[in-house]
């Protein structure tokens, strides 16, 4: 049945409030995790409540390839978009290691990457923003709507991160770009490949990968900044996976599957 307009309404609530909160909150100094606890809990109200879907319709879809396939090349193209600009490092010229790597820093570095880049950001980001939100407004927007709600959603949703961090203007310009690239290339990947599979693979592997490498680099790094050089090694990285995107969307239309 099509989307009613109360749960549109909720939907679009959800996408510009949650993040319009955590930028209040960061500004005033304030626990602007709340807008997190808005964002992901109120998806799952909205998905089991109003929408009066379970959870056997979260994680399917009925994508043009299996979940296993579209996770794997997702995570594949994660390896070009998030791991490949952290090797680079801040200044896009390579990876600068800590002096002294041992097997406890490795560890630390990837329960770290697990944790924090897959379990608390990556899996819940995906399942409401490029699911729980993205499918009502899909249906009564458009797909081209959907993609660009989400795509700024997800962009705003990390300005609090960047507020609390001292971030440099040319620091804003390349978190944006980053956030946008990526934002559009998981939108994108739902409407053509109908699963949100291929989006989570991008999101654990750039994430882990990115966090991973990150944790193993020397200390004493300089943010990450815009310039020529990092421009070229996010779009490089964003080509991959956009080649991936429509190699896997190479096949004969069908009707979509995005509903469960």
């Amino acid at each position: 049945p099509p989307t009613s307009g109360g749960i549109v309404a909720v939907s679009l609530v959800l996408i510009s409030g949650s993040p319009a909160l955590g930028t209040a909150l960061a500004l005033l100094k304030g626990p602007w995790i709340l807008m997190l606890v808005l964002l992901h809990v109120g998806g799952l109200a909205l998905w089991f409540g109003l929408s009066g879907r379970d959870w056997r319709d979260l994680l399917t879809g009925g994508g043009i390839r299996s979940r296993t396939v579209l996770f794997a090349a997702g995570a594949l193209g994660g390896v070009a978009f998030g791991g490949l600009h952290t090797w680079m490092g801040p200044t896009g010229t390579g990876p600068l290691w800590k002096p002294e790597i041992t097997a406890s820093t490795v560890l630390h570095a990837l329960v770290f990457a697990l944790t924090v880049g897959v379990v608390y950001n990556a899996v819940p980001e995906e399942i409401t923003l490029r699911r729980t939100l993205f499918l009502p407004i899909h249906e009564r927007f458009g797909a081209t709507a959907a993609v660009l709600m989400t795509t700024a959603s997800f962009t705003a949703l990390h300005l609090p991160t960047w507020l609390t961090s001292d971030t440099s203007l040319k620091g804003y310009a390349w978190q944006i770009l980053h956030k946008v690239l990526f934002g559009l290339l998981a939108g994108w990947s739902v409407v053509r490949l109908r699963s949100v599979f291929f989006a989570l693979g991008l999101h654990v592997s750039g994430n882990a990968l990115g966090l991973f490498i990150g944790q193993l680099q020397s200390e004493n790094l300089p943010d990450f900044e815009i310039s020529w050089l990092n421009a070229a090694i996010l779009l490089t990285g964003a080509a991959v996976a956009a080649s991936l995107i429509l190699l896997l969307g190479r096949r004969g239309k069908q009707p979509s599957a995005l509903s469960p």
